[in-house]
């Protein structure tokens, strides 16, 4: 799917990416990445066998896939292991909702790079109020200026 659209010149320029497929090895190539150009990507790897372990039992996120991620430039990856990620858009001006319950690593797992890597254990939320940020509530909110 990826190859088709990068052929046509179909890609957009992105503030945030999801990789696809839960990170797994084939799913999302650097080249994808890249062209999309995200600030922040967003894996969603399913229950773990224990919080924070770092991929789930299919062992993803990949290395290949993380390692995409890190040499597209990309700032931060948000891995949650529950609960998916949820996007508000539109979203009054409101304070932070309370931050999920974060995730530590119980092994390295997964060598992150330069990646700033969130582990979250529930659902990671997007809120935008259609102005120049938009911000991630991970282990806790952090605001970032969209794509001009």
């Amino acid at each position: 799917m990826e190859t088709p659209l990068l052929e046509a010149c179909l890609v957009p320029e992105v503030d945030a990416a999801k990789l696809s497929h839960h990170g797994s090895k084939n799913s999302t190539t650097e080249e994808f990445i890249t062209a999309l150009s995200p600030t922040v990507a967003f894996v969603s790897v399913g229950d773990s066998t224990s919080c924070g372990a770092g991929f789930n039992q299919y062992g993803n996120p990949s290395q290949e896939a993380i390692s995409a991620t890190n040499a597209a430039g990309v700032e931060t990856i948000y891995q949650t292991e529950r609960g998916g990620v949820k996007f508000e858009p539109n979203a009054p001006n409101s304070p932070n909702p309370p931050p999920p319950k974060s995730c530590t690593p119980t092994e390295a797992a997964r060598n992150y790079g330069d990646l700033e890597a969130d582990f979250v254990y529930d659902t990671i939320t997007i809120t935008t109020d259609g102005g120049p940020f938009f911000e991630v509530c991970g282990s806790e909110c952090t605001s970032y200026t969209t794509l001009p």
